[in-house]
């Protein structure tokens, strides 16, 4: 059974804008969230010049030391959110290469102990960081933001550096994966209220019984604070899944926001991460029990 909706909230257009260097106070946090993964990205117009061999140089020149291993991945189309569109908002760009080469690769550089990484591709600078073993702490967003920062400036000075080109950033993107495990609140994946109370299924008769499993698919748009222009869209996903190593049940939710930079430079990709993140955050908390909030130890 698949429940999807969408809505739009004001709660950003109450919030005050943040800088790179601020903190938000007030914002809500967890000593023991769920958290697996968080990606920080940004999308800009594409580098033709920036082909395999100059990410080659890239990698052996600027961030080997710091990411001495590597793969090689398929391209991520180009998305821009559009709004004023009710079907498919987020639009995936395919953009015909006219060189006639090959498409430039997504090239991985990964970390020693392979909790971060970045994705480089012609268009996008991706920085993640995840968990890959039990005992890894999650950094909190402000580390993982500093890293992405400077990953970010040494990208904007090699392009430079090699006459490649200028990038120009159209869209900026923050994902938080949460893996929520039984034993915490919940045995099963009919239990799926016990971790989002707004899914609470209910019919007009006696037919239908507990749902063997439930996915959710839902988005909001959210304004810039100031004149409540939509400013991006805040998507949260529920998948049903099961650990490979014990067949434990297991609810991964992803919350993405994904917008615009109000200003097409390192500042504005860095405000709108500081304000997907406050969003994503909040909408964490706002859907999500208050029985899981003791699970993971809200503060």
């Amino acid at each position: 059974m698949i429940d999807r909706y969408r809505g739009r909230y004001s709660l950003h257009t109450q919030l005050n804008m943040t800088t790179q260097n601020d903190k938000v106070d007030n914002l809500p946090s967890f000593k023991k969230p769920p958290l697996s993964e968080v990606v920080l990205s940004v999308q800009f117009e594409p580098l033709h010049k920036m082909q395999s061999a100059q990410i080659g140089v890239l990698w052996s020149t600027v961030f080997r030391s710091k990411y001495p291993h590597t793969e090689q991945h398929p391209k991520i189309n180009e998305t821009i959110e559009r709004f004023g569109e009710p079907e498919h908002p987020a639009k995936e760009l395919i953009k015909l290469d006219l060189s006639g080469g090959p498409d430039t690769p997504r090239c991985w550089f990964i970390s020693e102990d392979g909790t971060e990484l970045i994705q480089i591709q012609q268009d996008r600078l991706l920085h993640n960081w995840r968990k890959t073993r039990d005992e890894d702490g999650y950094p909190r967003y402000e580390a993982v933001r500093a890293e992405f920062s400077q990953d970010l400036q040494s990208l904007y000075s090699f392009v430079e550096k090699e006459n490649i080109g200028a990038i120009s950033p159209n869209q900026c993107e923050v994902t938080y994966i949460n893996h929520i495990v039984t034993n915490e609140g919940w045995q099963d994946h009919s239990e799926l209220s016990k971790i989002v109370p707004s899914w609470n299924p209910t019919y007009s008769d006696d037919f239908l019984s507990e749902p063997e499993n439930t996915k959710i698919a839902t988005q909001y748009i959210f304004n810039t604070p100031n004149d409540n222009e939509p400013w991006g869209r805040l998507y949260i996903n529920v998948q049903p899944a099961f650990y490979k190593k014990d067949n434990q049940p297991v609810y991964t939710m992803t919350l993405t926001a994904r917008g615009h930079p109000l200003t097409p430079d390192i500042d504005g990709v860095l405000q709108f991460l500081n304000s997907g993140r406050e969003n994503i955050v909040r909408a964490f908390t706002s859907i999500t029990s208050s029985g899981m909030h003791k699970v993971w130890e809200k503060e």
